[in-house]
């Protein structure tokens, strides 16, 4: 499935939230992106050159995060490759601190402190390479480790508020 900024904009907010879970995530880094453009020539004329700049900042964070492997060719590392574009069979918290810690340590610090991790990727994704630590030292690896643990995060799911109570 595929949408729009402005076909996402005009939809309910319960819908917002059942499209979104239907979308792959190169059509979310759009909607995002797409979103943070408008806000900022909305609201340019009447923030401070720092707060423009501030939010000028952000955007340009939330592109490169979601466009890291966007319309990049081929990820030539397989564990990059396996965590960028494939989801996990199962997601729990050991899981996700082991994608933070890809994602946030050097190479030697990781495998000093993470000895175990060769198995744990492939325990919950399929093809990952049995020479782990060989791959591991790329700089892809923590780039995709980073968008793995963003995407294996709980979602907040909307709710409709409840009904209003009744006059006395």
């Amino acid at each position: 499935m595929h949408i729009d900024y402005d076909a996402y904009a005009n939809l309910s907010p319960l819908r917002k939230v059942n499209v979104l879970d239907q979308l792959n995530d190169e059509n979310i880094a759009e909607l995002v992106t797409t979103h943070w453009k408008r806000f900022l020539e909305a609201n340019r004329a009447r923030m401070s050159e720092e707060q423009v700049r501030v939010l000028e900042k952000s955007r340009i964070r939330i592109e490169l995060h979601f466009g890291a492997f966007k319309n990049s060719g081929e990820i030539r590392n397989p564990i990059a490759r396996i965590l960028a574009i494939t989801r996990p069979k199962a997601i729990d918290e050991e899981l996700r601190a082991a994608l933070c810690d890809v994602a946030t340590l050097p190479p030697a610090e990781l495998r000093s402190r993470r000895p175990d991790l060769p198995e744990l990727p492939g325990r919950f994704y399929d093809g990952m390479p049995e020479d782990f630590w060989s791959f591991a030292s790329d700089e892809d690896v923590p780039l995709a480790a980073s968008r793995a643990y963003a995407i294996t995060g709980p979602r907040r799911k909307a709710a409709a508020p409840p009904p209003p109570a009744p006059p006395c």
